[in-house]
């Protein structure tokens, strides 16, 4: 972790684990991540001065988004699905997993990479993983989705609850009306590839990865 500024770069898991995905609790309390410490991907937590490292899932799961009052998360199940399985679990990440009572996200859709609305009343993600199909809007409370694109992946939510930030093939991003569904380009790179884009709290910055891949030519003489 480090400042916005770059500065104050501290390191929090230092061994063997692959750790990715940190994401910070809205409360600044945590900082939820996914971790292969255990076997497989799985969702862990840990204190911003690197204490109190703990699991909070068990059967493979990735891409934890945290709820707006920092109670919930919501994460892809790992599992691949079938009929009848979830592919988003909201669950309690302060309870022992073995307490839980999950609830899962119907995976009709093939629904995953979860993001909360700022309302705590919907999630937003993309329809299936590699390709996806399209981002789409979930309604906690009527147990509904929304269809808003047929493409982009990696949805965010802007903090007016009426926008969502996405990219789209790792070359340019996007930003859709979920009311109008209307879709606007905001950026686009030609040789780069551009990760998924995250939201400072108030919506003025994003951040994101960006990489280039080199390379160079050579001539061999045979003699």
């Amino acid at each position: 972790m480090s400042h916005p500024d770059g500065t104050g770069l501290r390191q929090l898991t230092s061994d063997m684990a692959s750790d990715r995905q940190p994401r910070w609790s809205p409360d600044g309390k945590w900082i939820a991540f996914i971790s292969n410490r255990s076997g497989r991907m799985e969702g862990w937590k840990i204190r911003p001065d690197g204490s109190d490292l703990q699991q909070f899932t068990e059967g493979g799961a990735v891409d934890p988004d945290w709820s707006p009052d920092s109670l919930r998360i919501a994460m892809s199940h790992r599992k691949s699905d079938g009929p009848g399985e979830a592919a988003v679990w909201v669950f309690d990440p302060s309870r022992p997993w073995k307490q839980q009572t999950l609830e899962s996200v119907p995976s009709q859709l093939s629904f995953t990479r979860p993001t909360w609305s700022p309302d705590g009343e919907r999630l937003a993600g993309q329809l299936g993983a590699t390709p996806s199909r399209g981002i789409a809007t979930y309604a906690m409370r009527s147990r509904t989705y929304e269809r808003l694109t047929d493409f982009g992946e990696w949805p965010v939510w802007l903090p007016d609850g009426r926008r969502l930030l996405f990219v789209a093939d790792g070359k340019a991003f996007y930003i859709v009306e979920a009311r109008s569904k209307h879709v606007t380009k905001i950026f686009s790179v030609t040789r780069d590839v551009i990760g998924p884009p995250r939201l400072t709290r108030d919506g003025k910055s994003a951040y994101f990865s960006r990489r280039v891949t080199e390379s160079d030519v050579w001539l061999l003489t045979l003699k």
